[in-house]
């Protein structure tokens, strides 16, 4: 029996002008929250992705270790 797998790749298209499109929404002076929320506001689906990507990561790794990748947060 093979053993279960996160998919490796991009979780979602054209991220650095999703990015760049996300910070021309806030205002000059804005916290990593403030992105957090617009991103989520304008891009649902990928939010989305990301969570469920990270939530994969979660699940499959064993207790006590960690895993590469970070908190949909950061």
């Amino acid at each position: 029996m093979a053993r279960a797998r996160v998919p490796k790749g991009q979780v979602f298209v054209k991220k650095e002008e999703k990015i760049v499109k996300t910070l021309n929404n806030l205002k000059l002076t804005h916290s990593d929250e403030d992105f957090i929320l617009k991103f989520q506001d304008l891009y649902p689906n990928d939010w989305q992705k990301i969570v469920t990507r990270y939530e994969a990561h979660e699940k499959l790794t064993p207790k006590g270790k960690s895993h590469p990748m970070p908190k949909p947060e950061k």
